[in-house]
């Protein structure tokens, strides 16, 4: 009897977590993070090879947060696959690894500290625009132009 062993694109190699491994890009206020790391995070043995089934598999639900970024001006490097923080929290959310919890905190706690800062920001803004605070001698004018209560 002869048994037959097939390498999956899927075997987890790596079992020590390293929380550095998990690199998000900020483009703007985004967060980004490519393919390759992603799957480097979840301990892939091949961590293209993997991404690329995950994503085949589960086409219609990931698809929308996958994006296509060249990295540099000159052009000269190869496009890369990059999830957003949200396609990124989904995959690892399906995959079976012993690092998805990890990485899917990691993520969480980055797109938290996004969100927060991205609400502060407009917090600052509405106080800026909506609360105009006059000095004393200029309350007369301002009631007598209408722009105070």
């Amino acid at each position: 009897m002869t048994l037959l062993t097939y390498r999956n694109p899927l075997a987890v190699v790596n079992r020590i977590f390293n929380p550095s491994s998990v690199q998000i890009d900020m483009v703007g206020s985004d967060g980004f993070i490519t393919d390759k790391a992603l799957g480097n995070a979840l301990g892939f043995a091949n961590p293209e090879a993997a991404i690329t089934h995950i994503l085949s598999t589960h086409h219609t639900l990931l698809m929308p947060h996958v994006y296509t970024m060249q990295r540099g001006a000159d052009c000269a490097d190869q496009p890369e696959r990059v999830l957003d923080l949200q396609g990124a929290m989904l995959l690892s959310r399906l995959v079976r690894s012993p690092h998805a919890v990890r990485v899917y905190s990691i993520l969480h706690g980055r797109e938290m500290t996004i969100e927060i800062l991205k609400l502060s920001r407009l917090a600052e803004d509405d106080l800026a625009e909506d609360n105009i605070l006059y000095f004393p001698s200029c309350r007369q004018r301002a009631i007598a132009a209408g722009q105070c209560c």
